[in-house]
């Protein structure tokens, strides 16, 4: 439960959550940490949670998940578990908004309105952001980030596969950054994406996502802290290294 912004009357409007919501929810949580140790599902998946209870299991499940030298190996010989929808971007996908992944609701086409009207929101709140940066005599650089669908075409198209019903909601994984774009020239706000310097490197071989999370790896966020520092330079925000 966290605060949030709506557009109102032409201004932001801070929205907080009811006091009675949060408390709900707390409660809800306390009382799911008190509940059975395991589920079928759990057990069917192969990693229980219950075992991250405990510090020694956490360090188990956390190199599990990622892409510890055991799991590329596995990965490598085909005998890791779900290895293929391991990197499908909806596998194991909770919340949906008339039938599609919230995850991809930002490349679709379709003008639906209460989508549309976040990231409305979203943009003013950049909008904002500037200003404030300009009231203070900074200088601001919006960047957006890179997904795994959109820099590796594998995972894209076994994405697809496993979804089929993703054809129908016209997605163009390039339109949030051409929207954004168009967005920060006409307002005169420095625009950096990440997508291109990301697709360059993927093509190149290089892994840049932790497999089955979608979040950048060391390497990820190496080439973003990179890319950033660079177009910095590049454009005068900071002076080069000696």
């Amino acid at each position: 439960m966290k605060p949030y912004f709506n557009w109102v009357d032409g201004k932001l409007q801070l929205t907080l959550p009811p006091r009675r919501l949060v408390r709900a929810v707390n409660r809800q949580l306390t009382k799911r940490a008190a509940g059975p140790v395991f589920s079928p599902w759990e057990l069917m998946t192969g990693f229980p949670s219950y075992l991250c209870r405990s510090r020694f299991g956490y360090w188990l499940y956390t190199r599990w998940d990622r892409p510890s030298r055991l799991r590329l190996l596995l990965d490598a010989w085909g005998l890791a578990p779900f290895n293929e929808r391991l990197y499908s971007t909806t596998w194991g996908e909770s919340g949906y908004y008339h039938g599609l992944s919230l995850r991809f609701w930002i490349y679709s086409r379709i003008p639906d309105p209460l989508w549309r009207a976040a990231v409305e929101v979203q943009m003013k709140l950049v909008e904002r952001l500037a200003a404030v940066t300009a009231e203070n005599q900074a200088q601001f650089l919006f960047v957006s980030g890179a997904n795994v669908e959109q820099v590796d075409p594998d995972i894209w198209q076994l994405t697809l596969r496993t979804q089929p019903s993703l054809q129908y909601y016209n997605l163009d994984l390039d339109f949030p950054e051409n929207a954004t774009r168009v967005f920060a020239a006409q307002r005169g706000i420095s625009y950096l994406p990440l997508v291109p310097a990301f697709r360059a490197a993927q093509t190149k071989g290089r892994e840049l996502f932790l497999r089955g999370d979608g979040h950048w790896n060391e390497s990820g966020q190496r080439l973003a802290a990179e890319t950033i520092a660079d177009f910095l330079v590049e454009r005068g925000f900071v002076a080069p290294a000696p």
